[in-house]
């Protein structure tokens, strides 16, 4: 499982040195999860990879803060900081384009793989994030 949540910290995030500024009035500031995956032309909800024994490996979130930082989290409480900036498509989120379309966040994360965000809130505070649906913000 720790390989998994690596792997997904790697390939969303990467190292990088980017400088970036972020915008008080930007769209992309609040927290985002994690709400699907589409892998070999099929979409998964994150309840229904749930239910096939994923174990949360693919409960993620992230943080858009103004000033262009950002906090990359999964749910065994792992974070990971970040910079952000806004690009032609969506985000660039250390050194990952993301794709803003229909209100979701999206990365091409794995060959045939990719991932959905939807913002759930406009909070900056990494303490409203929850992996618990009940307990969501």
């Amino acid at each position: 499982m720790k390989k998994i949540i690596c792997v997904m910290a790697i390939m969303l995030f990467g190292i990088s040195g980017l400088v970036a500024c972020g915008k008080s009035d930007s769209k992309y500031t609040g927290i985002w999860k994690m709400e699907k995956i589409s892998k070999d032309g099929s979409d998964y909800t994150l309840e229904e990879i749930k239910k096939l024994g994923d174990d949360g490996k693919y409960d993620g979130a992230f943080v858009i803060k103004e000033g262009g930082s950002a906090v990359v989290m999964d749910a065994s409480g792992q974070n990971q900081e970040l910079e952000w900036k806004e690009t032609d498509k969506g985000i660039s989120l250390g050194g990952k384009e993301l794709e803003y379309e229909d209100n979701k966040l999206t990365i091409d994360a794995k060959k045939d793989e990719t991932w959905y965000f939807q913002k759930v809130s406009d909070s900056q505070n990494v303490t409203d994030v929850s992996f618990d649906e009940e307990k969501e913000k």
